[in-house]
C-alpha cells in the first residue's frame, strides 16, 4: 500500500497502471473536504485531453491502479513490485 501525505496531493502527478481513453497521466487539481477537513473526495485531470473526474482518495493507495510518476518510472525500468 502507498502512503499518501494529505497535505502533499495538491498539484501532485498520478501515473495509471493500464490507461483508460488513451488517457495515462493525471494531475491532482482539488480536494474536496469534509466538515472535519479530511478528505473525502479527489479531482484529477488527464494531462492531455484536461477531461476532469473524481475519484475517492483511498483508491490512491492501491499501486495496481495509480502511482506517482517516480514511482511508475521504477516500476518499468526495474520491475519494483509497488507495495
Amino acid at each position: 500500500m502507498v502512503t499518501i501525505n494529505p497535505k502533499k496531493l495538491g498539484n501532485s502527478k498520478w501515473t495509471t497502471v493500464k490507461p483508460i481513453n488513451k488517457e495515462k497521466h493525471f494531475i491532482i487539481t482539488r480536494l474536496q473536504l469534509k466538515k472535519d477537513h479530511s478528505i473525502s473526495q479527489i479531482q484529477m485531470q488527464a494531462i492531455m485531453t484536461k477531461r476532469k473526474f473524481f475519484v475517492q482518495w483511498q483508491d490512491l493507495q492501491n499501486p495496481q491502479n495509480l502511482a506517482t510518476g517516480l514511482e511508475m518510472i521504477l516500476y518499468q525500468k526495474n520491475h519494483i513490485k509497488l507495495t
